[in-house]
């Protein structure tokens, strides 16, 4: 009788832990997760962008470089640029500039940045073309150095900082409080990509019955590549 019960028992506990088990809620599904890199857009909405990069002669690097941030302030993208490393005569300066973002690209006008009088005509417009699979930017500029030489063009090569070590963070920072600030606006005709400069007559452009004064070529530029972002600024910022 006892050799009966023995098996008995484990056939009876085998079918109660099947019971069991049947009884028991499915596991929630794992959500899936994207491999898709983030694009440009994204890194922009976490936060200040940081680059490092290099200027390019065709496909060969040249001994100029330097790092970079972009913010994504509203509708604009703020960007500061800085050399690290030139071979240049003369010292180049920190440059600030204002633009948009579409996509992966980047449209932006640089201007100096520290008011040094042999950089006061400095001015660069700069297209910033992002490959989130390479985290890599590739950037035509056209810029002008001084006020007695034309327009040149350029490139450069950069990559995404993804861990930006402390020498990012004053730009980082001022970068941000410049985003915040309200912009201070020339008095005269200001510019509508940089605004706190004045318009010139010479870089003039008309557009939807309005006539549009640029403080440099570089800023006309950028207006042009995205001109419904700075055209609802300027009614705004003007309005009595």
């Amino acid at each position: 009788m006892k050799a009966l019960i023995a098996p008995l028992f484990g056939i009876l506990l085998g079918l109660a832990v099947l019971a069991a088990l049947g009884n028991a809620p499915e596991p929630a599904p794992v959500p899936a997760v994207s491999a898709e890199p983030p694009g440009l857009t994204e890194l922009l909405a976490r936060g200040p962008v940081c680059v490092a990069w290099t200027e390019m002669a065709g496909d060969t690097p040249m001994p100029h470089e330097g790092g970079l941030v972009f913010y994504r302030h509203e509708n604009l993208v703020y960007g500061s640029a800085w050399f690290l490393k030139a071979t240049y005569t003369k010292a180049w300066p920190l440059v600030a500039g204002v633009g948009t973002v579409n996509n992966e690209t980047i449209y932006i006008a640089f201007r100096n940045a520290t008011h040094q009088e042999e950089h006061e005509f400095y001015h660069a417009a700069c297209v910033f073309q992002y490959n989130p699979v390479t985290r890599e930017f590739h950037c035509e500029f056209m810029q002008q150095a001084d006020p007695y030489s034309g327009r040149v063009p350029g490139k450069a090569r950069g990559r995404l900082v993804t861990r930006p070590g402390p020498e990012y963070d004053p730009y980082v920072s001022a970068i941000v409080k410049k985003a915040a600030d309200k912009p201070v606006v020339a008095q005269f005709h200001p510019c509508p990509v940089l605004r706190h400069n004045e318009g010139k007559g010479e870089y003039t452009l008309y557009l939807a019955n309005e006539e549009f004064h640029f403080c440099c070529p570089s800023c006309m530029d950028v207006f042009q590549a995205n001109p419904q972002i700075f055209m609802p600024q300027r009614r705004e910022d003007e309005a009595p």
